[in-house]
């Protein structure tokens, strides 16, 4: 891989990690809004607690969903790499 194509590569990466986050927060924040909103109707403390519960395991689910399909996207990349011959000879 060229510098050219590692610096683009580096750029998308950090541009890739800048919209999930905004959009990661964005989601989770209006999940915890609306259960806190929808479900309580009330100012109390222990209320938004409880919408902030619901927000946290929604996230833990969609990082679970990703750890996994980032584990089987990996797998499938070693077992293609191994089949190749592995490693190419140094010059």
């Amino acid at each position: 891989m060229s510098a050219a194509e590692r610096s683009q590569a580096s750029g998308i990466v950090q541009t890739i990690r800048q919209l999930g986050g905004t959009l990661g927060v964005a989601v989770i924040g209006s999940i915890v809004m609306g259960v806190d909103h929808q479900v309580t109707h009330s100012p109390l403390p222990q209320h938004a607690a409880d919408a902030i519960t619901v927000g946290f395991w929604v996230a833990t689910a969609v990082f679970g969903l990703a750890l996994v399909c980032a584990v089987a996207l990996l797998s499938k990349d070693r077992i293609t790499a191994a089949a190749d011959g592995g490693a190419e000879p140094a010059v």
